[in-house]
């Protein structure tokens, strides 16, 4: 059974290839690049610059925008599934939620199927 860990993570959006290695598109549909990008890329720990320099703020924000609305996205996301399935596959978890009679109810979930409803 799988789990879900207790943080959020990005999945790559690309894997290191050779030195001087032109990107391409694998058959897993993941992108392979140069190990010197890869090494450049896996380095970043501030994207401060981009907000900092006037022309790459100008010519980025849209896509610091979309970013931003997805990790928010995932962010929600994340939290439902936590806290209604639990961290685990193999272990219950049990929350509560409103339904449309303004009722409390009470969900249990075992293995990623509710197994109760109050």
């Amino acid at each position: 059974m799988a789990s879900i860990n207790s943080n959020i993570r990005g999945k790559k959006l690309f894997k290191s290839g050779s030195s001087d290695q032109a990107a391409t598109k694998g058959g897993d549909g993941e992108i392979t690049i140069s190990s010197e990008k890869a090494t450049e890329l896996n380095a970043l720990t501030d994207i401060s610059e981009i907000f900092n320099d006037e022309a790459l703020y100008q010519s980025n924000k849209f896509l610091l925008k979309q970013i931003e609305d997805l990790r928010l996205d995932l962010e929600e996301l994340h939290a439902f599934v936590k806290d209604f399935m639990g961290t685990s596959s193999t272990k219950g978890a049990t929350g509560s939620f409103t339904s449309g009679d303004k009722s409390a109810k009470s969900v249990t979930v075992d293995k990623g199927v509710i197994t109760q409803i109050k």
